[in-house]
Order: C-alpha cells, then structure tokens, then sequence
C-alpha cells in the first residue's frame, strides 16, 4: 500500500494505527499537522530513508513512532543486532529533528 491520501480529510488527527496493511518504503500520508502517534508495526517497509524523508514532510508533531517487524527497523524480535537497533533509533531521531519522546 503506498496511497494514503484518503487520511488528508482528518486533519485533527492524534493518533494513527495502521499495523498489518503492506504499507511499504514509498508510502506517503499526506500533511497531518496534529498526528503526534503513529504505529506502523508489521508492515513492509524496508527502507528507512526513503520513508522517514516522506514522513517528516507530513507529519511535524509526531511523538510516538512504532515500527516493529518491519525490515527497515531491526530489533530483537527480527534477528537485529543491539548496535543495528540503536543506529535506526538513532537515524530516525536525526532525520526527524530529534521531535521523538518514544521510538520503538
């Protein structure tokens, strides 16, 4: 899934779950001036990059980002290294301004 321009009606939008619905890399939400939580667990979003430049463009406010058992963010749960874990965390709080309370 890489459409998500239906959500630019809910512009007061806090928070955001959109686990299991094969977003990939190249998904774009349109700009959501209020979303400060958003979990994208078990998609498939592979690289990092591409989707956080998109996400930053969109998404100002945002707090909370879950992206479990996705190939882009290694982890415990998916054969990730400590060291691999803590470079996503830390590249995803760099790209987004270092906006982040919680990142899993």
């Amino acid at each position: 899934m890489t459409n998500l321009r239906s959500l630019a009606t809910f512009k007061n939008l806090h928070t955001l779950v959109l686990d299991h619905n094969g977003i990939t890399s190249h998904a774009r939400l349109p700009y959501l001036p209020n979303l400060q939580t958003l979990w994208l667990n078990h998609n498939e979003i592979s690289n990092l990059s591409i989707f956080i430049e998109n996400l930053a463009a969109s998404c100002p406010r945002l707090v909370h980002l879950s992206l479990m058992n996705n190939a882009a963010a290694p982890s415990y749960f998916n054969g990730g290294t400590k060291q691999q874990y803590q470079d996503f965390r830390w590249g995803v709080s760099t790209a987004l301004f270092l906006s982040f309370i919680f990142l899993l």
